[in-house]
């Protein structure tokens, strides 16, 4: 399995971005020994790999609402920092081969959260006013223009310094159904509002959907793991392995059930034939 790159997860909350961390996070494990770090600011917590966690394979920094600052605590995170017993930062790369973040969709909604509170207390972030009004002695006021294009920024500058870390970066986002200039329906990651939908994938080395389907009349649910750009009715979705154009061919276009490891495995084996068959056509 490829071990360095960067990498992004979209889904709908319960279709298994979090599981999906721990599978990728055993396999780095037993191919270099390293551990995983995932920064998380998802409220829905980590019970699917709590068991990985307290292996240790999996070590968590909890975004922590009330104490932390979010504008702080997401620059120490995808620089690679951790906390100590006493709260105090300091640099945590060694060790980790893969870095993981959930999820952008989170982080964003908490800067937003955290703007809407500064705009409350009467500071006017970009200098306009925004709708509020006060119940007793507390003031609630909402998010303008400038908000949405502070967080936009924030978090492209924020998802690409991550970049930087060694080994496996993997981010996950929830997913959104958007809609282009010309009317035709996107589905792709939620960060804030919509001007990030199409472009976050394109920052990503490999970008998956990945999809949880009931099962019916009683039959277990259904996980799937998209490699391939595909509809889903009749919405467009975005997927993209980065392989050689030629390597489409033999690249499934969705794994069941979902594996990031598997996708990963299978990508990895297409570059490799695809760099033979160029050898051979140079003759080399």
């Amino acid at each position: 399995m490829l071990t360095t790159g960067s990498l992004l997860v979209i889904g709908e909350t319960g279709s298994g971005k979090t599981t999906q961390i721990g599978e990728v996070a055993v396999s780095v494990k037993k191919q270099t020994g390293l551990n995983c770090r995932l920064y998380t600011a998802d409220r829905g917590g980590v019970a699917s790999i709590q068991h990985l966690i307290d292996l240790g394979i999996i070590e968590v920094e909890r975004f922590r609402p009330g104490e932390d600052d979010i504008w702080l605590w997401l620059r120490k995170a995808t620089t690679g920092q951790k906390r100590d017993d006493k709260g105090n930062w300091s640099d945590g790369k060694e060790g980790v081969g893969l870095f993981a973040f959930e999820s952008m969709t989170s982080f964003a909604e908490e800067l937003m959260l955290d703007l809407r509170r500064e705009t409350a207390a009467g500071r006017l972030i970009g200098g306009k006013p925004s709708f509020s009004f006060k119940r007793g002695t507390t003031t609630i006021a909402s998010n303008t223009e400038t908000h949405y294009g502070l967080v936009q920024e924030t978090m492209r500058e924020e998802i690409w310094r991550s970049q930087n870390l060694p080994g496996l970066g993997f981010w996950t986002a929830r997913l959104k159904r958007d809609e282009e200039d010309d009317k035709s329906s996107m589905l792709g990651p939620l960060v804030v509002g919509k001007a990030l939908t199409t472009l976050v994938p394109s920052w990503f080395r490999w970008t998956f959907r990945i999809q949880g389907v009931p099962g019916m009349a009683g039959a277990p649910a259904q996980h799937i793991l998209w490699l391939q750009e595909h509809t889903d009715g009749q919405v467009g979705s975005y997927s993209n392995a980065r392989v050689p154009l030629a390597g489409f061919a033999k690249l499934p276009a969705k794994i069941i059930p979902a594996s990031v490891p598997e996708a990963l495995e299978l990508v990895e084996k297409v570059q490799q034939e695809a760099m033979l068959a160029a050898k051979k056509a140079i003759g080399l």
